[in-house]
């Protein structure tokens, strides 16, 4: 069956658009018409609002009382998948932070039978750690922090578990691990690192492209030495995400990165701006109603809004995508156009220039979401 969306405004992941239908047939988006263009004898489902591709979140702990360390399983990624899609995201790379090669491996084994069983919203996996810096780890746990070994290696290579994002600190690694990991289709992200510039901008001519939550647990830019945060902002093909929560990073430095990486005139016309994207960094109180939860051998609390550990150290984040993409239009004061990039088209770039997701055009997934002019989510629409 045929169906015919005219909302008040289609965001098609580039633009902000008035007078357009959106045709579906088979869930997937078939014909994008000018709503003159539209015959009189169909019949159009009328959509009083801002009619947008669903969400993606390249970094997502847990969610629904789920922590994917501790689940690692089909079951815990439905819980997870489920609670993070009443905000309106569609599109997770369910994440692992440092552990034990056997909670990664069973991690990555759980991805394959999502996919496999045609679970649309697991794009992929994200490892976060345990090649990262000991000072800059934050929560992840000590005992779990180690060189690449031909474990990982072996569970990098793997190409049953789609998109592979990989957070490491590249002081850790050597050229050589570097170069696996790009060689076998790994998206290399900086992070928990405490390198210096030149060590990020070797990293990144080696090929990493990306630095994880941007400004948290990295060496920070100073007059002296710019490190990974000067290293992310004054390399224009880097892309990099932020957790906007206003707790992770000042509201000031947050719009500063914005300017730079998506809305700077410094860099050449053919570089594709729109390198700063927004992640969750959710853990397993999002869709949840829980008011702390065990890290390993760590109590997180859920207080205001914020997590941290009894020491006062932040453990993950009490966001949704929804919420981050509400603060990047009130807090960092840009468009809903912009703010909507940042969640949908600017991650997608990132991890796959040709994917389906992430934007409403011709051939792309017809699950979208419909928010009201003040981004509050009013449905999804799933077909």
């Amino acid at each position: 069956m045929t169906l015919h969306y005219t909302p008040r405004f289609l965001f098609d992941g580039h633009e902000l658009l008035e007078n357009r239908v959106v045709k579906v047939d088979d869930g997937k988006v078939i014909d994008i018409l000018v709503v003159n263009d539209l015959s009189e004898n169909i019949q159009a489902i009328k959509l009083d609002g801002i009619l947008s591709p669903g969400f993606v979140d390249l970094q997502v702990n847990g969610g629904g009382g789920v922590l994917f360390n501790d689940e690692p399983d089909l079951l815990g990624l439905k819980k997870i998948l489920t609670a993070h899609q009443q905000y309106g995201t569609e599109y997770i790379l369910p994440t692992i932070i440092t552990d034990d090669i056997n909670v990664m491996v069973r991690a990555a084994d759980a991805v394959c039978m999502a996919r496999q069983s045609n679970l649309e919203g697991i794009i992929g996996i994200h490892f976060e750690g345990p090649h990262i810096s000991a000072p800059k780890k934050g929560v992840h746990p000590d005992k779990f922090i180690r060189p690449l070994s031909q474990q990982e290696k072996a569970l990098y290579a793997r190409s049953d578990i789609g998109i592979k994002l990989v957070t490491i600190a590249p002081e850790v690694l050597s050229e050589k691990d570097l170069e696996f990991l790009i060689e076998n289709n790994c998206i290399v992200s900086i992070g928990h690192t405490n390198a210096s510039y030149s060590t990020h901008c070797s990293a990144l001519e080696l090929g990493a492209s990306g630095f994880t939550h941007l400004f948290n647990a990295m060496s920070p830019l100073t007059g002296r030495e710019p490190g990974a945060v000067g290293a992310a902002l004054n390399n224009e093909g880097a892309y990099a995400g932020i957790i906007l929560d206003g707790y992770h990073v000042d509201y000031a430095s947050a719009k500063l990165a914005w300017k730079i990486k998506n809305n700077s005139m410094s860099f050449s016309e053919s570089s594709k701006l729109g390198r700063l994207y927004l992640v969750s960094d959710a853990m397993s109180s999002i869709g949840s109603q829980i008011d702390s939860f065990q890290l390993f051998d760590q109590t997180v609390l859920v207080q205001d809004g914020r997590l941290t550990n009894e020491a006062g150290t932040l453990a993950g984040a009490h966001l949704n995508l929804l919420t981050a993409v509400q603060n990047a239009h009130q807090h960092l004061d840009i468009s809903i156009k912009e703010s909507l990039k940042m969640a949908t088209s600017y991650p997608t770039e990132y991890i796959d220039q040709n994917a389906t997701i992430g934007g409403i055009k011709i051939g792309s997934r017809a699950n979208f979401i419909l928010l009201d002019l003040d981004l509050n989510l009013i449905e999804r629409i799933t077909n």
